[in-house]
């Protein structure tokens, strides 16, 4: 995807959002570093581009505290993080990219309170790679890999600088 592309999308218009910071590697690569219009202190995102303006990898972390946990999840971590997915890996492209931020918008914590038009397909319905992402996003499992023909997704809860987070890291470069 190309890094002019992403900033016509639906998803940086709506989470309003905008370069905080933009710096050359030594790599050739340029550092490219996103903030949303609220919940900053939750959110990070990151992108890595080319001289051509192609995303060769994207990350997004997210607070744990802010995402919840299997009894109670918050919309907004849910959105950003199926949104993210959505956009950087072109959902419409790949079916199991499409099952897994479906199931990621469809998941809830054990208390709470959803009311459906239409009631989710049960997980254990959705294809192993989305129980693994959902998994992962809830924290009941530390990471998931999904390698496809032209990315690499992986969801890795992890810690640092004694901060528990979840990274969702999207990488071309393979």
């Amino acid at each position: 995807m190309n890094y002019r592309d992403l900033q016509e999308t639906e998803f940086i218009s709506f989470f309003g959002i905008h370069e905080a910071e933009k710096t050359e590697n030594a790599n050739r690569l340029t550092r490219v570093v996103l903030k949303t219009g609220g919940f900053q202190e939750f959110i990070h995102l990151e992108l890595k581009i080319d001289r051509s303006n192609e995303i060769k990898q994207a990350v997004l972390e997210i607070d744990r505290s802010w995402i919840g946990n299997e009894l109670s999840l918050n919309p907004f971590a849910k959105d950003i993080c199926k949104s993210y997915i959505d956009v950087i890996c072109r959902s419409e492209s790949n079916p199991i990219i499409n099952d897994m931020i479906i199931g990621l918008f469809e998941i809830t914590g054990k208390n709470d309170n959803v009311l459906y038009v239409h009631p989710p397909k049960p997980i254990n319905e959705h294809l192993p790679e989305t129980r693994a992402a959902v998994k992962v996003f809830i924290g009941l499992e530390p990471s998931m890999d999904l390698t496809l023909d032209q990315l690499k997704l992986s969801m890795t809860n992890m810690n640092i600088a004694n901060k528990d987070i979840l990274r969702v890291l999207v990488d071309f470069s393979s």
